[in-house]
This record gives C-alpha cells, structure tokens and sequence, in this order.
C-alpha cells in the first residue's frame, strides 16, 4: 500500500517537474533519428540546471532539424522500460554533465552506469563530467563500471579537468572508444553585465557538504574580517531552497547570475559559483573543494583570467590583501581560444556520425 502511494505521489511530481514527459513515450516512438539529454536535473542545484540549460542549447545550435528530447533522471527512472523500449535503435544518447562519476557519489554513479547499460547498443557521449574515486584498491564501484563501459558498442567521456581525465585514461582508457579534455558545459555562454557594482558588496557561498574542503568555521571567520574592515557580507547560495522545475529553469539561472552580478567579488568554494561568476563578469576569489574539481578546472581553463584568483592560503589576512588588491573594474573577456576551441570539440565529436 505505501509503495502504491509513493508510486502516484511520484508520478504527480514528475509531471508536474517535468510537463512535456507525459507524451513522451508516444513521441519517442514516432521520431526519427533523435538526440536524447538523459539524466538532468529537477533538484536543487542550480549549477546542474545551468549546464543543463546550456546543453539544450549547444545541441539545438548543432541538430536543427533533429528532435531532442530531455528526460530528467527521476522521470527516466519512473519509466525506465517504456522509455528504453520505445526509443529508436538510431537514437543517440547523451547524459548530462556534473561532478557525480566516481565513489563519492555512489547513487549517482551507479544511475549512470544503469542508463549506460540500458543503451549499450546505441552511440552513447557523457558529457564533461569530474570522476573522482577516494578509493582506488579493489573499489567495486570502480570495477562495475568498467564493466559497463566494455559493454559498450561505442562510448564517449568527456571530461572537464585534466586529473579526471588523466585517471580515466589510465584505468578505463581500453574499454571507452573516445577520453577527451573539454570545458564544463556551464561555459558555454556568457551573462556579462558591466553596471556599476556596489564595491563593498562581498557575496560568499560555502559548500555544506562531503565536498567541503575548509574547516567548519571558516565561513564565519570570512564574514567577521570582512564586516570589520567595512565589507557589507551576503551569504548565497547555488542551491534553491526547493527542486527546479524545467519549465522555471531559465527564470532560476537568470535570477542567479544577477544575484552574483550585483557583488563587487564572490567568495566561494563551489565550482558553479565560479563558473556563475566567470559568466557574469564577477570578480571571484576561490577555494578548493575535497575533490579537487574547483581547482582543476580554474587550472585547465580559467588561469589566464585576471578576474578569478585562486586561493591556496587559508589565512583571512591573505583574502583581505587579495580583496583590496583586485581592481575596481571587471574588463577582461571572459571567453579564450582555449574554451572556445574545447566547445568546438565537442561539436566535431558529435557530428561524426553524419560524415
């Protein structure tokens, strides 16, 4: 009787999440040809929705005359045989971006590795992701997913920093077809509003979670110096208070970068409050998290811009002296050769199969 319950109580939630799933079957069964964006987010965390958003639109910029159909991970697993069983043998399956390959999110893996099985036969591209494994003797998540991949006709992993990318090499690097080195889809476009910032406005988002890297009360610390020294501190979050609907997703992102657009300099230790930052044209001033992602990326990709420094000192004097030090105005582009030519990367790979 419970599980009957939490079945319809699902069932509720997702279409009212996700609308234009509940035809979705029908209509995957009648298209030719299409691109399915599997495994995107209704939850909370708003820098999963922004590489989510941009997804959509890098592959609607590549496939113009191509049905795309995106199916969030709680609605593919509601339906998961029906949607498997009626999409077309020429499909081509993409799963989302984020920071969830690895041991540290095992739930999250282990869905992966599912949707991978369920379409071992079709062309598969797993867009930029971060593997992390905290164990590496004899990790059995490890070993299930070798063994997903070498079931694989033909699998793509893109991957958003060079130390997962020189991991997947080394360990799943015969049994995956394509390891390649590309931005995080959260760069693809930018947001860059030059109005006049209120330069004693100090924004700080601190992760809260098993990636957290500084102690406990570090954030604290952070907002005792600032105000002291006369900063005015709001504390933000890339987390909404509630999962995102598709439909309200744009409003969310856009909310976001001009909340993060109205501070003279972000402190944060999450990888999507720098990216937000980057993309809004925000001065930023940057930790590392436990998985090392935050780093990685702001070494592969954004070192050369003079707007993000990243800290490796957690002494509160030294961001004092890093705050004042940073100009006044925010002039630099954000977009270098280097991004502009992993996005065109990732577009090569995925028109491969028209040639």
């Amino acid at each position: 009787m419970k599980n009957g319950i939490r079945k319809i109580k699902i069932k509720i939630q997702n279409s009212i999440l996700y609308p234009s799933g509940v035809f979705l079957e029908k209509k995957l069964l009648h298209s030719v040809n299409p691109i399915l964006l599997i495994g995107t987010p209704v939850h909370k965390n708003l820098g999963d929705h922004l590489i989510a958003d941009n997804e959509l639109s890098f592959l609607q910029s590549i496939f113009l005359n191509r049905d795309i159909f995106e199916i969030p991970t709680d609605v593919f697993f509601d339906r998961e045989k029906r949607i498997v069983r009626n999409t077309p043998e020429d499909a081509v399956i993409i799963i989302t971006g984020g920071g969830w390959m690895g041991d540290l999110w095992p739930d999250d893996e282990y869905r992966m590795q599912k949707i991978i099985s369920d379409y071992n036969q079709h062309r598969i591209v797993i867009f930029p992701q971060t593997m992390f494994y905290r164990n590496r003797k004899n990790n059995k998540i490890e070993i299930d997913a070798k063994r997903t991949y070498d079931g694989c006709k033909d699998l793509t992993l893109l991957l958003r920093e060079r130390r997962s990318y020189d991991y997947a090499n080394h360990i799943f690097g015969e049994v995956i077809k394509r390891i390649l080195l590309v931005p995080d889809m959260g760069l693809y476009r930018n947001y860059i509003d030059y109005q006049r910032k209120d330069i004693n406005k100090v924004g700080i988002c601190l992760r809260e979670d098993r990636e957290k890297e500084s102690n406990n009360d570090f954030g604290k610390k952070i907002i005792d110096q600032l105000q002291s020294s006369g900063y005015k501190t709001i504390i933000f979050s890339t987390m909404n208070n509630q999962g995102v609907p598709i439909w309200c997703r744009k409003k969310k992102i856009m909310d976001m970068i001009k909340e993060i657009n109205s501070y003279d300099c972000v402190i944060t230790d999450r990888l999507h409050g720098m990216i937000f930052s980057v993309i809004s044209g925000t001065k930023c001033i940057v930790y590392d998290n436990s998985t090392h992602k935050v780093y990685e990326v702001y070494s592969e990709w954004l070192h050369d811009n003079p707007n993000i420094k990243m800290m490796s000192n957690y002494e509160i004097s030294y961001l004092l002296t890093t705050l004042k030090a940073f100009n006044s105005e925010v002039t630099n582009p954000i977009w270098q050769n280097k991004i502009k030519d992993g996005f065109k990367t990732i577009e090569k790979i995925l028109l491969e199969e028209n040639r």
